[in-house]
């Protein structure tokens, strides 16, 4: 390599190096990524800190409809349902809206073939720094498989919670 081209590559790379602060913070604030990630700049100049509780609510239908308990699964699916319900919630923190919650629905529905359709509701909260008090969004995400084998759909709708003091969560 001759030194030019040492020089064009050492200026694209400080260059790279110095505006890649300015995306990632615009990333954090327009997609909601997760500010730790990505080379994570934009952890100096963070919005607030978000607080997950874990899903509560969990509903389960069958192909049919029906309403099913919990209970009506094996340990394993259980157990698979449970991890993949974490790995949702540790992928939306980080990728924010990037994040394809129809991948989910596949893996939860290719895990647990006699359920046709299911729910469950999460709640993130942040600190409102000039009130004291924590605000957030009340989140309800549900998966359906429409007839034998077909298409799966997903959908994520969430909810502000005005007064989240009264709405402590466990």
């Amino acid at each position: 390599m001759r030194i030019e081209q040492k020089k064009n590559t050492l200026s694209w790379l400080l260059l790279a190096i110095l505006v890649w602060p300015l995306f990632h913070h615009v990333a954090v604030v327009t997609l909601d990524i997760d500010k730790w990630s990505f080379l994570g700049f934009s952890m100096y100049i963070t919005k607030r800190p978000i607080y997950v509780y874990s899903p509560q609510d969990i509903r389960l239908f069958d192909n049919d409809g029906r309403p099913l308990p919990v209970s009506s699964l094996d340990l394993e699916q259980y157990r698979e349902l449970g991890q993949l319900i974490k790995l949702f919630e540790r992928e939306r923190a980080t990728y924010g809206g990037l994040y394809r919650q129809d991948r989910f629905a596949h893996q939860a529905l290719a895990a647990l073939p006699q359920i046709g359709r299911f729910s469950f509701g999460f709640s993130e909260l942040r600190m409102n720094r000039t009130t004291a008090v924590f605000e957030g969004t009340r989140w309800l995400y549900v998966a359906r498989r429409e007839g034998q084998g077909g298409n799966v759909e997903s959908s994520l709708q969430g909810q502000p919670i005005k007064h989240a003091a009264s709405h402590a969560m466990p």
